[in-house]
Formats: structure tokens, sequence, C-alpha cells
């Protein structure tokens, strides 16, 4: 297939700064490797290094536009318009919202690292992303460790379609719709005053394990990655029940714990059909397989961790001993499965 030029191509790229001294306006390409796509068709791909211009200090220098080449234009993660958490793009019911993406080209002391796919069948954007970002996040880390380097990078991943006319963007945006709370001088009061009392009235392990669970919760609102949003998401559910006396492990802790916040109203939910009906056994079995078995799926995250967010959240609240205000997510999961 690869002795013609094959009908569909695509390109992955994420831009690095660089802390070392690379050769100047100068392209690197491997040798092409071919393997089958999920789909069962050839595929051809090349791992490609595009160095651009020196920047000599970038310790004590701003970085500027290169001056020799101009390189692609790339998107660096930040927008003119559009509030972004994370992977999301948050959008309010009632609104209609205008995204704008700034794309600005390579700078000084900045390189590309690129993988060119070839294939004659068109290969979904999923497919892309599966095999391309970790495939280039992989290479990286070898620079670093191989090459004492310290490559970080600029941009997030970005996805084109090449053809004889040129390049044109592939990628996507997530719109999470979110309502838009209105936040009174007396909310703010009664913040401060709680997470005072609180640090007061805990013991300093009780406030040592609420400060982690939060903190992992916080890590996993900007995380883009989705396998360590989910990590830290779980871990935050690990530390906001430690302590939590319960017959079992931490799936019956957090049982526990739920079902405790939920009974709190005239809602009743037993801890045995709270761990069935949220999932939660299998939420944990899931992060087992990614941090103990080195198992990763893909798909079962991209299931499970809306949920795992949810539930995340009111085993904070109960610790932080908020009363159940209703969560739509976990009562119509609870619904759907009532006998």
């Amino acid at each position: 297939m690869m002795n013609r030029k094959p009908q569909h191509r695509y390109a992955a790229i994420v831009r690095c700064r660089t802390w070392g001294r690379w050769p100047e306006d100068l392209v690197f390409s491997s040798p092409v490797l071919m393997y089958k796509s999920d789909s069962g068709f050839p595929v051809g791909i090349s791992a490609n290094i595009q160095c651009f211009e020196e920047r000599e200090r970038p310790e004590n220098e701003a970085a500027q536009e290169c001056e020799r080449h101009k390189g692609p234009i790339m998107w660096r993660g930040e927008m003119q318009t559009g509030y972004t958490v994370g992977p999301y793009v948050l959008k309010a019911p009632e609104d209609t919202i205008k995204i704008e993406f700034q794309h600005s080209p390579p700078l000084k002391g900045e390189i590309d690292i690129m993988i060119f796919v070839g294939c004659d069948e068109e290969l979904p954007r999923k497919e892309l992303i599966e095999f391309a970002k970790p495939a280039l996040h992989s290479l990286i880390s070898q620079i670093n460790i191989t090459l004492d380097e310290y490559l970080v990078p600029t941009t997030p991943l970005s996805l084109r379609k090449l053809s004889n006319e040129g390049s044109s963007f592939i990628n996507t945006t997530t719109i999470s719709v979110r309502s838009r709370p209105s936040i009174s001088s007396q909310n703010i009061e009664d913040i401060l005053y709680s997470f005072v009392a609180q640090r007061q009235n805990n013991n300093t392990e009780s406030t040592r394990q609420l400060d982690l669970a939060m903190n992992r919760y916080l890590s996993a609102m900007t995380e883009e990655d989705p396998v360590d949003k989910y990590c830290d998401l779980w871990e935050s559910c690990e530390f906001s029940t430690l302590g939590i006396k319960a017959k079992g492990n931490v799936v019956s802790r957090i049982s526990t714990c739920l079902a405790s916040h939920i009974s709190n109203t005239k809602q009743k939910v037993g801890k045995s059909r709270m761990e069935n009906r949220l999932e939660i056994r299998s939420i944990y079995q899931t992060r087992k397989d990614i941090v103990h078995n080195a198992i990763e799926n893909p798909a079962e995250i991209d299931r499970k961790i809306e949920l795992l967010s949810e539930i995340a959240c009111e085993l904070i609240k109960y610790r932080l001993g908020i009363p159940w205000g209703g969560n739509r997510i976990l009562e119509e999961r609870i619904a759907e499965h009532e006998i």
C-alpha cells in the first residue's frame, strides 16, 4: 500500500517547548510501520519530528514567533470565548454559545512531534485518537528519558486530514450543559464560616482526609486525561470515606455513606441496593484494573466517569454535613432499578 499515495492521509501533532539545543529548521522521519486497523484494513504510520528556530535562553527570555519558518498553526488550549473546564466547554441550558479557537504559529524553542497515518479506508476520529495520543506521549517520554531532555507539551493533540489542497482540522470539543448558579452574599459568608468551623471541630486526621478528598476532586475537574480523571475521582471517594465504620472494604464504605446521605431525607435506600444501583463495585473493579492489573478499557471509563463524578461530589457533601439536595443523575439510576 505504501508504494503509492494512500487515499486517506492524517496527521496527529503535539507541539512541545524544548530545554535542550535542537537542530534548527529540520524535519526527521521514521521508516513506515504497517499495522492493521481495528476495522481490519492495513494502515501505514511514521513518526516525525519537526524542529523550528532555537530559543537560546528559554529561562531568561520570552518566547517569540519564528522568523524563518512559520510552521502549521496550532490551538494552544485557550479560547477567546467559551468557558473550559478540563476537556469540556460549559454551557448553561438557556444559553446559545459562540466558541472560537485561537490558533497560532510555532514559537522559537518549540518542536512538533508528529505521527502521519496513511490508509485506503477512512479512519474514524476516535480510532485516530486512541492510537495517536498514547503513541505521541510515549515518544515524548522516550525523548525526555533517553536524551535527558524536558519536553513539555504546549498544545493539546491536533488531528488533521491531509490532501493535495492542504490540511483541514478534524478536532471536536465536548459541550457540557450545566446550570449557572447565582452566588449570594449570604452564600459566601456561610461557606467561609463552614470552612473554619469544620477545621475547628474536626481532629487533625479527619481534616487531613477531607483535604485529600477535596484536592483529588479539584484535580479531577481540570484533568483532561480520562484515566487520570477516573483515578482522581475514585481516590476522592476513598479519602472522603476513611474512618467510616462499615462491614467490608471501600465499596461497602462508599455504599454506606451514600445510603446514609440519601436516607436523611424521606427517601430510604439500603446499602446493598445503593451498591448495586450505582455500580459501585464495578466502578472499583475498573479502577483496580487500571492501577493493579495494567488494564485500561476506554469504553468502560467513558461509560462510568460521569456517574463516578457525581458519587464523589455527594460523598464530599456528606462528609461536610451538607444535606442531600437531590441529584438528577443518581436519582435517575436509582429509579431505573426499582423492583
